[in-house]
């Protein structure tokens, strides 16, 4: 697995935080022109910041399966075909 799998889940994370203060400044600014309520920018905050530990997951488990050569699914699956 080696080093590749922690690096590339550092730099998922920080590209997911940058897009995400992006729109949620967006969003700031689009809530104070329209007269949004507040709690649609609370509820904003709270799936980023659940969603930041998601991506990070994804990102290391897509690397990992990718320094392996492949998913265990797609292997599970030819190992049991007839074809």
């Amino acid at each position: 697995m080696g080093q590749a799998a922690p690096q590339e889940s550092v730099q998922w994370g920080f590209a997911y935080t940058a897009t995400a203060w992006t729109l949620l400044q967006a969003l700031e600014y689009a809530a104070e022109t329209f007269h949004w309520p507040g709690p649609i920018q609370q509820l904003a905050t709270i799936v980023v910041v659940i969603g930041l530990p998601l991506v990070v997951v994804v990102a290391w488990y897509h690397t990992a399966i990718a320094a392996n050569n492949g998913s265990p699914a797609l292997n599970s699956r030819s190992s049991r075909c007839c074809c």
